[in-house]
């Protein structure tokens, strides 16, 4: 078992509760690179403003948003590797 093992089963989770609750905004998959781009460094601020605050709730909670919009780059990019000539 590695030592990270909980540490991601933790963000994972997270992950997916983001994703459920956010939900109604549409899915990850639709969104173009640069938004997803664009969102991923408003949470990573989010995620450094928790951290600054030593909020760890709020540190596994942020880490959840920015592995959804990470998950929508690579997502489209499977997508699009699939799909090449």
């Amino acid at each position: 078992m590695s030592k990270y093992d909980e540490a991601l089963e933790i963000v994972c989770h997270a992950s997916r509760m983001k994703m459920t609750l956010n939900s109604h905004k549409g899915a990850i998959e639709g969104i173009p690179p640069e938004v997803a781009i664009k969102l991923l460094k408003k949470e990573l601020t989010e995620l450094e403003d928790a951290l600054k605050d030593n909020n760890h709730e709020e540190v596994i909670i942020e880490a959840g948003d920015v592995l959804n919009f990470l998950t929508s780059l690579v997502y489209n990019s499977i997508d699009g590797y699939r799909k090449r000539k």
